[in-house]
């Protein structure tokens, strides 16, 4: 599962390089997120995620990429949810430079300032497991 929210993450910024690569001025983040070509790459990333019984909404609000994942086979309790936590810590953690990476190469591509990733995890039910976000560095 980690490998593939990662190759998520990384092809929607592959995806920035390559589409803004010919563009004159850049665009805002949520202008680029609203465009056809990104849309196009979410929908397409998100029907797989559901193939595999996970849920995914991508979209940008002010300078945040919001990545937010649905586990829609795991409902959990208050006693157990801390111990879910834990674990996708433990896994953003070890990640947190691709996360530092992708706000860098978001913000390069677009006029924003700063690009702060968000990855959320929510339970079936909809209740958040973990919320961590990941700024983009100051030049």
């Amino acid at each position: 599962m980690k490998k593939r929210i990662v190759s998520l993450m990384a092809a929607v910024c592959l995806l920035f390089t390559v589409v803004l690569s010919g563009c004159g001025g850049k665009p805002t983040l949520e202008d680029y997120f609203n465009s056809e070509s990104m849309q196009s790459v979410i929908s397409t990333m998100t029907q797989q995620y559901e193939e595999q019984g996970m849920g995914v909404e991508v979209y940008a609000e002010g300078d945040e990429m919001h990545y937010k994942f649905t586990l829609n086979d795991l409902e959990t309790t208050d006693e157990d949810r801390a111990t879910y936590t834990e674990q996708l810590q433990a896994g953003l953690d070890a990640n947190a430079a691709t996360f530092e990476n992708i706000a860098n190469e978001a913000k390069g591509a677009v006029s924003n300032s700063n690009v702060v990733v968000v990855v959320t995890y929510v339970d079936g039910a909809g209740n958040e497991l973990l919320s961590q976000s990941y700024s983009s560095t100051a030049e």
